[in-house]
């Protein structure tokens, strides 16, 4: 059975592209000494502004980065006045991925005579380097009207999927693909404190988005409003709901550990790292949620 899109791509992008305009910016991703003071918790300048881009994202539109999606001018420039780093110190904030069936992947290599006989069993096809050097100008091109802004990233690889037979370009990067991921996997073997990271950073946004799937079980995910005005205040009457259920955790989270430090209990800070204020099962989600008109009075 065919399923029926409800948004259209015009209004996917008013509700969840990040915002260039710059009243937009001034209104969702001024930072509070609060939240610079979390962020800067990190050391590293590009972990600085990646963590900041994130936190900005969750809040307008309301969603996390997708993983290869460009941010706009505007918004890294701004995000980064406020903290006092270079936008430019975003290209070496990494995406790290938590590959699905790691155990089964293999790596791939430019030469297979060249590795050792105790890796042959972890080791895939060659790398097509050729492929990769011929079509290396139209990869560039690519990238060049990506970081322009004339084409999203999913833009072209619809148009590279919808050709009956696979295209040159759509060969090259899956080998650029396999080098990238070969080299990941290394990474991510050899070092586990990323792994840690990792696994933290996206437990989180996995509770994240199922607070938001619970708020939602009324309609079953779906966003049924027809006009851009009903969607846009749907989203937003659900960022509100999630918001005020972290805030009233958190808060009731501070209580607890106030009176257990008044009573003379230890609360250690590395095990308060590991609360969530995400849980809802304390919560009954049933009903209606009504946003009453108040009227401004004017001073």
């Amino acid at each position: 059975m065919a399923h029926r899109a409800v948004l259209t791509a015009r209004q996917r992008a008013a509700l969840f592209d990040l915002p260039t305009d710059e009243a937009l910016l001034l209104r969702h991703y001024t930072l509070s000494d609060e939240d610079i003071n979390f962020i800067r918790t990190r050391r590293r300048p590009e972990n600085q502004i990646g963590i900041a881009l994130q936190l900005c994202a969750l809040r307008y539109p309301g969603r996390l980065l997708r993983p290869g999606e460009i941010i706009p001018k505007e918004m890294s420039d701004y995000i980064a006045a406020q903290l006092g780093v270079k936008p430019d110190d975003l290209h070496r904030y990494r995406f790290h991925p938590r590959i699905r069936d790691l155990a089964s992947k293999r790596l791939h290599v430019f030469d297979l005579r060249a590795v050792p006989k105790e890796l042959k069993g972890l080791t895939g096809d060659k790398i097509r380097e050729a492929k990769i050097v011929e079509n290396w100008p139209d990869v560039l091109r690519c990238i060049a009207t990506m970081l322009s802004g004339r084409m999203q990233p999913s833009h072209l690889l619809k148009k590279l999927a919808a050709r009956p037979r696979q295209h040159d370009l759509a060969l090259t990067l899956r080998e650029i693909g396999r080098v990238e991921r070969t080299l990941f996997i290394i990474e991510w073997l050899l070092d586990t404190d990323m792994q840690r990271r990792v696994n933290i950073g996206l437990n989180k946004g996995e509770a994240h988005h199922a607070l938001k799937g619970a708020l939602r079980i009324g309609r079953q995910g779906e966003i049924r409003d027809r006009t851009t005005e009903g969607q846009h205040f749907r989203i937003a009457g659900l960022n509100l709901l999630t918001a005020i259920i972290i805030y009233w955790n958190s808060k009731q989270l501070g209580n607890a550990v106030t009176k257990r430090q008044r009573a003379g209990l230890d609360c250690p800070p590395e095990l308060l790292a590991h609360i969530s204020p995400l849980g809802w099962a304390h919560i009954i989600l049933t009903g209606e949620y009504r946003w009453p008109k108040i009227p401004v009075q004017n001073p």
